[in-house]
């Protein structure tokens, strides 16, 4: 009975998320939306698994409308704090499905980003590119991230692929920054309690609970903190300067800072 009240209720537009996180995969998104839940003290959503793999592509292309997909997985989009990192290139479809969810938009450096995907994978940071037998490795949920075509963006190595995904996350953002809060990583782990604390009150939502026996737990599992030159090598490292430099720029980055490249 809840779950048909819930989804009644998204077909309808009664029922919406209270806020969004998004972000590229393995940017803190988990972290972020777990504590602010907590904090809130409403239910979260930290995974869509449904979104993964061809869904999303279905999605990307129209095939499958955003409202009705959501009407049909109550249990992840009736919820207080949603986050899945997928819906940050669905994003003017759960906008326009979730126009009263507020949106939270977490970015991380492109280096640690990418470096922190790559570890997650298994994958090296300082290849020419992926071989056949490491790319089928990927565990399927997870192959669209390494996959140009899962964005449409142009071919290349798997180190252009995985810059070109960050700064697609990023230009959502920039495109629709009056509609998110941005939260950038490296604030968010100086100060977790603070962030969070001062996220809710950006967002003009109560705090209702302390979260200061969560903010040392590991959401997900720790990646690499090898030197980005160790981990990329300089070739690919340079790679990922010369590509998301830019828009690492706008949102406060220097990627040639070396006293960053050791964190």
């Amino acid at each position: 009975m809840r779950r048909a009240r819930d989804a009644c209720g998204l077909l309808l537009g009664i029922t919406q998320p209270q806020v969004a996180v998004l972000g590229n995969q393995k940017s803190g998104t988990t972290a972020v939306a777990a504590l602010l839940a907590e904090h809130l003290a409403v239910p979260a959503t930290l995974d869509v698994p449904d979104l993964w793999g061809e869904d999303f592509r279905r999605l990307r292309s129209g095939e499958t409308n955003f409202r009705v997909f959501a009407t049909r997985h109550p249990e992840h989009f009736a919820t207080g704090v949603l986050k899945e990192p997928n819906l940050t290139f669905l994003y003017p479809r759960l906008r326009a499905t979730f126009p009263r969810s507020k949106v939270v938009f977490v970015v991380r450096d492109a280096r640690a980003n990418i470096r922190s995907i790559l570890s997650r994978l298994g994958l090296p940071g300082d290849a020419d590119d992926l071989t056949d037998e490491q790319r089928a490795a990927v565990p399927e949920g997870w192959r669209p991230v390494v996959d140009p075509s899962a964005l449409g963006t142009s071919t290349g190595t798997y180190i252009e692929t995985l810059a070109r995904r960050w700064n697609a996350a990023v230009d959502v953002y920039m495109q629709h920054a009056e509609d998110m809060t941005l939260l950038r990583y490296e604030d968010f782990v100086a100060d977790k309690t603070g962030s969070i604390a001062g996220l809710a009150h950006t967002l003009g939502l109560p705090s209702r609970r302390g979260i200061g026996g969560s903010v040392d737990r590991q959401f997900q599992p720790a990646g690499s903190r090898a030197p980005y030159e160790r981990f990329f090598g300089g070739r690919n490292l340079t790679r990922i300067i010369e590509m998301c430099g830019p828009n690492a720029g706008r949102l406060g980055y220097d990627l040639r800072d070396d006293a960053r490249a050791r964190a």
